[in-house]
């Protein structure tokens, strides 16, 4: 059978019952009416028990503090990852045509390295990785791309121009299947070891796509987790680990980038927030400073 459409007020009386404290109905149904019942009830789990029932003294102010909270971490990541994506790309494409000297490299399959016997045959998967960038080249809004394809049909332009229309994901993608040796030239411009730069794309990839699509990021278990680094004891599929990795990525990118103290002047501005579930040791400060 399925469940019964619930009006506003409905979900008011469920919250309250399960013992929300609620202020005002009306400011409750209006934060309902325009962002949802369901989106919020992502927030709601961290002031709830296993069985639905809410923390004692819970009010919904204090939820909607943490999803306030949360939408500004979001814009503050995108406004790190942004650079970090483009800087990326540019570094990729600018490193690859140099070191093979053609600057279209990526049409050569010896520039790719694939495991044996687990993924099937070599040609297959660069076939794939050929089909995803025509795709790129093929649904191009950009007039100087549509120009290209109506000139050259059957040719893929230079690097630089396919990887200013991939996305993190692909990008990430490609990278992870250069040969070693290109990879760690890459590696090398950022100062961090080629195995953690993989691992770091492919999770600031992961998170971006959160920040993008508006999801709950705070208290996000990671389903990409970060590399681990000696250096900290941290949790790795928390978001503090992503925190590090772009201070670290943008003291090479943005020298003058005051994005970790933007930071930490918003955890401070919302002290109520609990840190331990974003993966915050508890020396966090200290070790914000030593990345």
């Amino acid at each position: 059978m399925l469940p019964s459409v619930k009006n506003h007020q409905s979900h008011v009386e469920i919250l309250k019952q399960k013992g929300l404290i609620i202020d005002n109905d009306e400011t409750l149904i209006f934060y309902l009416s325009h962002i949802g019942y369901h989106r919020l009830s992502e927030y709601f789990k961290a002031f709830q028990y296993k069985d639905g029932a809410f923390f004692p003294h819970t009010n919904f102010k204090q939820i909607l503090a943490v999803y306030t909270f949360d939408r500004k971490l979001r814009l503050l990541f995108l406004d790190a990852i942004e650079r970090i994506e483009v800087s990326f790309r540019s570094m990729l494409s600018y490193t690859m045509c140099l070191r093979t000297n053609d600057i279209n490299w990526l049409t050569n399959i010896e520039n790719f390295y694939f495991r044996k016997n687990t993924e099937g045959t070599k040609e297959k998967i660069f076939e794939g990785i050929q089909q995803k960038l025509k795709q790129a080249i093929l649904y191009s809004k950009e007039k100087s791309m549509r120009s290209f394809r109506e000139k050259n049909p059957n040719t893929f332009p230079e690097s630089g121009k396919i990887f200013n229309r991939l996305g993190f994901g692909e990008t990430s993608f490609i990278f992870t299947r250069l040969q070693r040796r290109f990879k760690e030239s890459i590696s090398q411009h950022y100062d961090i070891p080629e195995e953690r730069l993989v691992s770091w794309m492919i999770s600031l990839s992961y998170v971006r796509n959160i920040c993008a699509h508006h999801s709950r990021l705070w208290n996000k278990t990671l389903d990409k987790p970060f590399s681990k680094n000696k250096k900290f004891d941290f949790k790795l599929n928390h978001i503090f680990a992503a925190v590090c990795a772009i201070i670290t990525l943008l003291k090479v990118i943005s020298p003058n980038s005051t994005w970790k103290a933007e930071f930490e002047t918003l955890i401070r501005q919302h002290p109520y927030i609990p840190k331990n579930k974003m993966g915050f040791p508890h020396d966090w400060e200290l070790t914000l400073s030593l990345v």
